[in-house]
């Protein structure tokens, strides 16, 4: 049996949230222009990810090679033999304890996760009872897909503050150790450091170690809060940083325009009523603070439009045509005054002076 659809109709949140409620086994394939990616599972959990063709580099292996733990020849030995398809047979060839392999392997997977669930077109295919040899232990979906959540959420913090994968990121430090961070920050600073050259940007080191978006930026965060790296940003003038929405739930980022709908329905009820209980000067206040979480919302989802298409829209309608704003509340885009930068990685958003 397989079961396929389009992500457009049924997203790939839903469509893993279904495989880990009816506790599915088999293998799901995303597929999004050029891009794809494939997990397996067992009775609704993780256990591995499925290269899209056997030359394709092992996830877990290229991670591996690049911080240096196995050489890049013997990488390609093991993963013809499937030395990657459990811990056991992956130790004898890994110099670091079996713990830190284990988390290496999370964090990859973790990293997988987080590209498809920002995937609003593509197709996904999955077919049951198709599992790859695998002796990891399998990992609970649904708390991956929360902690994938609350990383995205976290990421789009990072971008706001002006931390890019444009950012191009130095090293001037002679050979030294590295320091002693916070994990995987720790494991992932020494294979990082070297690539810092003022020229490759994070998206380039990023793809070098075979490590999400995430994971690099929370490094270089960390790095540059100890003065071990400089950063140069890339951005136009005009860029808004502002603090972005906090978001309560970690699932909201995919989720915030049911937050949205709700939050101004809410804010109309809110004012329907005390318009006639407590008077004009209480309505006042609702409504500024109604415009104000509006403009926290716009900000907040063209953080999550950047990260879906690689630049923010064109015009705030843009918004609603992904998806990402619901459509029945579109008039209160109006609200604003939106420009963006030339080469769409910037924007200006100002409250529309025809209302005040």
């Amino acid at each position: 049996m397989s079961l396929r659809g389009n992500l457009g109709e049924f997203s790939a949140l839903e469509t893993l949230q279904l495989i880990g409620q009816q506790q599915k086994t088999g293998t799901l394939e995303v597929r999004s222009g050029r891009r794809f990616r494939a997990f397996a599972f067992t009775a609704g959990q993780l256990v591995a990810l499925v290269p899209e063709t056997e030359r394709e580099p092992e996830p877990l292996l290229a991670t591996l090679a690049a911080l240096g733990w196995i050489q890049a020849d013997r990488a390609r030995a093991l993963q013809s033999s499937g030395a990657a398809a459990g811990l056991e047979s992956l130790r004898p060839h890994c110099p670091v304890a079996g713990d830190l392999i284990e988390e290496v392997r999370r964090t990859v997977l973790q990293g997988r996760l987080d590209d498809v669930l920002l995937w609003s077109r593509g197709r996904f295919l999955f077919k049951a009872d198709v599992v790859p040899s695998s002796d990891w232990p399998p990992l609970p979906l649904e708390e991956m897909l929360l902690e994938s959540m609350r990383r995205l959420d976290e990421t789009a913090e990072l971008h706001a503050a002006g931390l890019r994968p444009e950012t191009v990121p130095q090293c001037d430090d002679a050979p030294v150790p590295p320091p002693v961070l916070e994990s995987p920050a720790n494991w992932i600073a020494p294979a990082l450091l070297p690539r810092c050259d003022g020229r490759k940007n994070l998206r380039r080191i990023g793809s070098s170690l075979a490590l999400a978006e995430y994971e690099i930026l929370v490094t270089v965060q960390a790095l540059e809060r100890l003065g071990r790296l400089r950063l140069r940003r890339h951005g136009p003038a005009g860029t808004t940083v502002v603090e972005p929405l906090r978001l309560p739930h970690p699932t909201a980022p995919l989720h915030l325009a049911l937050a949205v709908s709700a939050a101004i329905a809410c804010g109309f009820g809110a004012r329907a009523v005390t318009a006639n209980v407590i008077g004009p000067a209480a309505t006042a206040v609702i409504e500024e603070r109604a415009r104000f979480e509006d403009e926290r919302a716009v900000r907040q989802l063209l953080e999550v439009f950047l990260r879906r298409q690689g630049s923010y829209p064109s015009v705030l309608e843009d918004l609603v045509r992904e998806g990402v704003w619901p459509e029945r509340f579109a008039a209160r885009l109006s609200l604003f005054e939106y420009r963006p930068s030339a080469d769409g990685l910037g924007y200006v958003l100002e409250r529309s002076s025809r209302h005040g």
